[in-house]
Formats: structure tokens, C-alpha cells, sequence
């Protein structure tokens, strides 16, 4: 048992690669950032702030590839909110 990201392989797997998702309790972020930090990736939430438990959204991935992921989730975004 444990929490979803926590266990989910996609979210291990971010320690290579990279990993997003909204609407996330604390308690679900905590056990998988602790991996991913330890494993020398990084994480933030859709803006790039590091106060990711505060609105749920968690955004992990290598320091190479963090901030393209960043950039797709941002436009990703901008598209959503321009709909009508």
C-alpha cells in the first residue's frame, strides 16, 4: 500500500525521465519527491515554483529535461484556459 505516485513505476521512472500530475495531496507528493531529489532530479509545480504541495501539481524530471516539461505543461495550460 501507499500512495499513488509513490508507487505508481511511472513515477519512479521519472528519475530517468520525467513525470507530471495535478490535483495531489501532500501525503500522496512526499515519498515520491524524496526519491526522485535523492536521485538528483528535480521538482516543482507547473510554474516552476518548488511550492508544489500547496496546489497539488507536481512536475519531476532530470535537470536536462525539467524545464522543457515545464515548457509543454505551460503551453499545455495556455491552451486550456484560451478555450472557450
Amino acid at each position: 500500500m501507499g500512495s499513488g505516485p509513490s508507487t505508481s513505476p511511472t513515477w519512479h521512472a521519472a528519475a530517468s525521465t520525467g513525470f507530471w500530475e495535478m490535483k495531489l495531496k501532500p501525503w500522496d507528493m512526499a515519498p515520491g519527491i524524496l526519491l526522485i531529489t535523492e536521485a538528483g532530479g528535480l521538482v516543482a509545480d507547473f510554474s516552476a515554483s518548488p511550492e508544489h504541495a500547496a496546489d497539488g501539481e507536481i512536475c519531476a524530471a532530470t535537470p536536462r529535461l525539467h524545464p522543457e516539461l515545464l515548457a509543454v505543461l505551460a503551453e499545455a495550460r495556455g491552451a486550456a484556459q484560451s478555450d472557450p
